[in-house]
């Protein structure tokens, strides 16, 4: 296992740890909701806060994941000058932005209130929370610097932080009081507390771009010509970074319009855990971006593409029985977690997670693609998939609500993927970068193996028991499958477990 692999095994590690903690503190945010507001009123919270997160991105143009890509450029060249000017441009251009879209909110609160939320209570919540455009900000400059400087570890952490801030100010808020405005304000503080946090640690740990210890001199570039070059190389990522969270906020922004309050209430617990299945791709796809940026520089195509293979291997042995498995118990988790008013979202929530397996590969398609200098490629594919959504949203949501935008987010899902390969193929990368046979024989076998008796039992209404045992069979016989057709052996573990004792 060659050098660039074993440091994103290390940085994927330390991420999906991150991401992990900060994924169960959110899980147990909305498992209070659920307790504490009436799924209504969790519906209106999650409107609000996924259409001024929806903005934020028109307000960044991108430039957030331009700067991870030229953070990790100049910071291999040494070019301390440009990452200062850089970041004190980016932080002067989205802050003024901010301000129009906070006068924005302000002016239009409430005939959204009335047309778009259907709730005169909306227009002070959302007047509240338009201070995020200015609090994200603060949040995210410093993410962005760790992940540009490869340090896995407080990019991972600020995460984990926020989700238990935001989680402990709700407690708290929760003893007092029995409305939005709690979970509201506690998003507020939880995100400035990160945020102060950050910056903090930055100054501190990298004094190299805090202090003036590389003065502006002749043949350094004006700070408009290198605010200019990371604009522009982030300005096609807008349409990525719009797909991408689009994908994931325009279904709860549509069933606001089209349904009901209660749907989206439901829907906006269907989606994060749907997501938990992303927890294994979401590490690789931060931790790979500075990984590729530095081999793509050093023209090594082909430790690119091994690292690819090794990606792609592990990940679909790793993620096929992680689905099915979530979804042999969606209708447990929704019933135990959440209670018995969530048990609609349980088919909604078992065609999500179909698609789940090929929305991971293509987040990690897209990061290679932004650091190998194909951002505009990136940019396209994921603006189609957002329209392919968006489509299929208004037909399918008035028809059959929460259900509909379930099929339209999977099917989102799939081009993004289809996309996202085809793109990597066209700059003859993956030429050699395919799935290997026995992996697709394992997928196709365990999947017709799996579903027919997942629908038996859950058409049985088998007891809780019964699918732990059939559960415990399913992944002893897949395991077994893969020592068969020696798609991991002892010798690869090994060389993983040594890659994550040298960090």
């Amino acid at each position: 296992m060659d050098d660039s692999a074993r440091k994103l095994i290390s940085g994927s590690t330390i991420v999906f740890i991150g991401f992990a903690i900060g994924g169960l503190f959110s899980y147990l945010f909305r498992i209070v909701l659920a307790h504490h507001l009436p799924v209504y009123q969790i519906g209106l919270y999650f409107s609000i806060i996924s259409f001024i997160i929806f903005l934020t991105l028109f307000q960044k143009t991108g430039t957030e994941l331009a700067l991870v890509r030229f953070l990790s450029m100049w910071d291999h060249e040494k070019k301390y000058y440009h990452i200062r000017s850089a970041l004190t441009s980016l932080i002067i251009f989205q802050t003024i932005f901010g301000l129009i879209f906070i006068l924005a909110v302000w002016f239009f609160s409430h005939w959204l209130a009335i047309n778009y939320f259907k709730d005169f209570s909306a227009a002070s919540y959302l007047i509240t929370a338009s201070i995020l455009f200015l609090l994200l900000i603060l949040e995210d400059i410093p993410r962005r610097i760790f992940q540009g400087f490869n340090n896995m570890k407080w990019f991972a952490s600020l995460e984990a932080i926020k989700a238990a801030a935001l989680i402990l100010f709700t407690l708290i808020g929760f003893s007092i009081y029995q409305t939005v405005w709690v979970p509201l304000v506690a998003f507020l503080l939880a995100t400035l507390l990160v945020g102060i946090i950050g910056l903090i640690i930055i100054k501190k740990s990298y004094p190299k771009i805090n202090k003036q210890n590389s003065p502006k001199l002749a043949e350094h570039p004006s700070s408009t010509s290198i605010f200019k070059e990371v604009y522009m190389y982030g300005l096609p990522l807008i349409f990525f970074v719009i797909g991408n969270k689009a994908i994931e906020t325009l279904d709860l922004l549509m069933l606001t319009y089209f349904s009901t309050l209660d749907q989206v209430g439901i829907y906006s617990v269907v989606l994060p855990t749907a997501a938990i299945g992303l927890f294994i791709y979401r590490p690789i796809s931060v931790a790979i971006m500075p990984i590729t940026t530095k081999l793509w520089i050093q023209n090594e195509k082909e430790k690119l593409l091994n690292l690819m293979n090794i990606i792609y291997k592990y990940l679909i042995i790793i993620m096929i029985p992680i689905v099915t498995l979530f979804i042999l118990f969606s209708q447990e988790i929704l019933y135990y977690l959440f209670g018995p008013a969530y048990l609609p979202g349980t088919l909604p929530l078992q065609i999500i997670l179909c698609g789940i397996l090929f929305y991971g590969l293509a987040n990690i398609n897209i990061s290679m693609l932004t650091s190998m200098n194909h951002s505009k490629n990136a940019g396209m594919f994921m603006i189609y998939a957002t329209i392919i959504n968006a489509i299929l949203n208004f037909i399918l949501i008035p028809l059959f609500g929460m259900l509909g935008a379930a099929i339209s987010t999977t099917i989102a899902y799939l081009a993004t993927f289809v996309m996202s390969y085809l793109s990597i193929k066209k700059i003859n990368l993956s030429t050699k970068a395919t799935v290997p046979l026995p992996i697709l024989q394992l997928t196709i076998l365990f999947i017709l193996t799996a579903i027919p008796l997942f629908w038996f039992l859950s058409e049985q209404n088998t007891a809780l028991l019964p699918k732990c045992i059939f559960a415990s069979v399913l992944i002893t016989i897949y395991i077994v499958m893969l020592a068969i057709l020696r798609l991991f052996t002892l010798t690869e573990l090994k060389s993983i477990i040594a890659s994550l004792r040298n960090q």
